[in-house]
């Protein structure tokens, strides 16, 4: 019974043919997440294995200034747990930044492709630490208000330490991640 109602539920969702609004005087609101996991060899000892897991979480809110632009704010908070010989070391950061965000087809598209760019920031004791990120998505509009995407994620991020124990570091990171925007029409 419960496949059945699910597949129903499916079914109605996808068959909604949908205008999305993404036009000027129109609000986005929604959010995106990642999984990664990356294994790192020390050059000098390469029987050293690092072994990091992180997932990232990403809402944000932005206002269609003209029809097809929108521009925000988007919070990004990450977790990530390293495991090495010596033990595990888990690292979080919250960050907070402007994001901006183009569709390129015409807005009566029910799929649709994005670019979007973003630069998040956060200082938390000796730390600081800034993410470049650019976006290249595409998003299925179930109806003229939710939109599913699917984007690749290029980051830079850089750390920066006021301490002589730690040093400064800088990643680059390619992913994929998916999302959901809820789209607010205008009155």
């Amino acid at each position: 019974m419960k496949k059945t109602t699910v597949f129903i539920i499916a079914i109605i969702l996808f068959s909604l043919k949908g205008i999305a609004q993404i036009t000027k005087g129109n609000w986005m609101v929604g959010g995106s997440t990642s999984y990664t996991k990356s294994e790192y060899n020390q050059d000098n000892t390469p029987s050293i294995i690092t072994i990091t897991n992180s997932i990232n979480l990403s809402p944000n809110v932005g206002y269609f200034f003209i029809d097809k632009l929108c521009i925000g704010t988007i919070y990004q908070y990450s977790s990530s747990i390293s495991k090495i010989e010596s033990g595990k070391r888990t690292y979080k950061s919250n960050n907070i930044g402007p994001f901006i965000r183009y569709y390129i087809l015409k807005p009566e598209k029910v799929t649709n492709i994005f670019l979007e760019t973003s630069y998040n920031f956060s200082t938390v004791k000796d730390n600081k630490n800034t993410i470049l990120n650019s976006k290249l998505g595409v998003v299925y509009f179930l109806n003229s208000s939710i939109g599913f995407e699917l984007a690749l994620n290029y980051s830079i991020n850089k750390y920066v330490y006021d301490s002589e124990l730690i040093s400064d570091s800088t990643s680059k990171n390619l992913l994929l991640g998916l999302g959901f925007q809820i789209h607010l029409e205008k009155e």
